[in-house]
């Protein structure tokens, strides 16, 4: 069995996203991973030679002919690998010739060059559509530990990261996504199968309009489509808790006016709602580069559980994870992972009773939320000048004994 070096493959990969000139990337993405999954079956070889080198879109449909468990697409001489110039299938034969074909090595080396190629286009932003970093998928699926058995689910799955992550710290969890795009649903199939093999049903539907063949979750992680107006998020995590079970949680990503805005009575009903009627368990301010390549973006990740059992009164766990002064947006997805993996160990400790540490994460209490206007921003409790609820009187008395030594000094000076 010959070793390929993962240089090798990265090189590759990066030669041939470079070498693309089309109008749809996706589609070429999409094109590339059948023939990837080919590969890793065993074959066909003939179709292969005639995606690379003769007929593409023939070689095409013989693939998805003889694989009809993949999601099935038409495919027009104008789009993906059939528009692609000789150039770029050029690549695509180099790269396949990189895999070895025994069986026993095939999804390993399969896998590996599958997320060279999808992490290359993410980085010269040939895939437009927002995409969650990975490691903000891993760190919510690690704080919403999913357990074997448990129903989870994405309703604007895009690409389907996280479900993988799900997959890979729990992979006895049922799987199910939805995406209006149908060229994500295609995109989720190949990226679940290229992160492990993962099983999952996904729908290609508009969550806020239908969704009614997504079943009640256990779980649901999601990074919602939103713009500028907090309005649409509203909707959203709306919809996301109104299809959670009794006692299900959410993780959501969310914009910072959503946790913030005040002008809207919409907004602030909809924070309400969440303090008074389910439990916030957690928010996290996130760094404004978090999105690099593709935004900049204040937001904040949020963890609801859909109970009543805790009373009106609960403490909530609030962090703020850094911003780094790194410009290098390829390396926006790994700067912040340590910063994470601290955030994670406060979180496990408060979990298990213990108190954070301070400098990491804090605790407020839901009445402290509701007495400051209902902000949810965990930075509305992180300055120096907040006060919990309840200790105005001894703050006061503090600073006011404070100034009062600072006077008895200044007068002693004088009368020297």
């Amino acid at each position: 069995m010959k070793a390929v070096d993962r240089r090798q493959i990265r090189l590759a990969a990066e030669a041939m996203v470079g070498a693309m000139r089309m109008s749809d990337p996706k589609s070429f993405l999409i094109d590339f991973s059948a023939c990837l999954y080919a590969v890793c079956a065993g074959g066909p070889a003939e179709a292969l030679r005639q995606v690379m080198m003769e007929d593409p879109q023939q070689g095409l449909e013989h693939i998805y002919w003889r694989y009809p468990q993949l999601p099935q697409r038409e495919y027009r001489r104008e789009q993906g690998i059939c528009s692609a110039s000789q150039e770029c299938r050029g690549y695509v034969g180099e790269i396949m010739r990189l895999i070895d074909a025994e069986a026993d090595s095939r999804f390993e080396q399969t896998a590996r060059v599958y997320h060279a190629v999808f992490d290359s286009m993410i980085q010269e932003r040939l895939i437009e559509d927002f995409i969650t970093p990975e490691s903000l998928c891993d760190l919510m699926v690690q704080m919403t530990n999913p357990m074997p058995g448990e129903q989870v689910a994405d309703p604007a799955c895009g690409s389907g990261r996280f479900l993988a992550a799900v997959h890979r710290q729990c992979p006895d969890c049922i799987l199910t996504g939805m995406d209006v795009q149908p060229e994500f649903r295609e995109l989720a199939f190949f990226n679940l199968f290229f992160s492990g093999r993962t099983e999952a049903e996904i729908w290609m539907d508009d969550f806020l309009s239908g969704g009614e063949k997504l079943p009640k979750a256990d779980l649901i992680l999601s990074n919602p489509p939103y713009t500028d107006k907090s309005e649409l998020t509203v909707r959203f995590t709306d919809r996301i808790l109104h299809q959670l079970k009794d006692g299900g949680r959410c993780g959501l990503l969310v914009p910072q006016g959503f946790l913030t805005n005040s002008s809207s009575h919409l907004v602030r009903d909809e924070r309400r709602f969440i303090l008074d009627q389910c439990r916030l368990e957690a928010v996290i301010s996130l760094p404004r580069k978090i999105y690099r390549p593709y935004m900049e973006s204040y937001s904040s990740l949020i963890l609801i559980r859909k109970s009543r059992t805790y009373g009106d009164n609960y403490p909530v766990f609030i962090s703020i994870l850094p911003e780094c002064e790194e410009t290098d947006p390829r390396l926006a997805d790994q700067i912040y992972r340590a910063g994470m993996k601290r955030i994670l160990s406060q979180w496990k400790r408060y979990q298990e009773g213990g108190t954070p540490d301070e400098e990491i994460a804090r605790v407020v209490s839901s009445e402290d939320m509701r007495s400051h206007d209902l902000m949810l921003a965990a930075e509305t409790y992180w300055t120096e000048g907040y006060v919990p609820a309840g200790n105005e009187i001894d703050e006061l008395l503090r600073v006011m004994e404070k100034a009062r030594n600072r006077l008895d000094e200044l007068l002693e000076e004088l009368l020297r």
